[in-house]
């Protein structure tokens, strides 16, 4: 298993203990520092309810809280 995807792991099992083991959990990879961060489903349900709101079809795209560039939201099915 590589770096990437034991890191995913930790961060995910995490972020489970923290929201509950019934919320979905997103990761998100910064294009810029390529750190990872994890999203609860309650927040990328907010940020697609506004992109509904604004009449914008768009994949989530998060500010990285470490340096502030794009986060993406990261396959995990592989």
């Amino acid at each position: 298993m590589n770096t990437e995807k034991k890191e995913i792991k930790k961060i995910l099992k995490e972020a489970q203990d923290y929201f509950g083991k019934d919320e979905k959990i997103y990761i998100f990879k910064c294009k810029r520092c390529h750190k990872l961060d994890p999203v609860p489903d309650f927040i990328v349900n907010e940020y697609m309810g506004f992109l509904k709101f604004i009449k914008k079809k768009s994949t989530p795209k998060m500010d990285c809280p470490y340096c502030g560039g794009t986060m993406l939201p990261i396959d995990l099915k592989n």
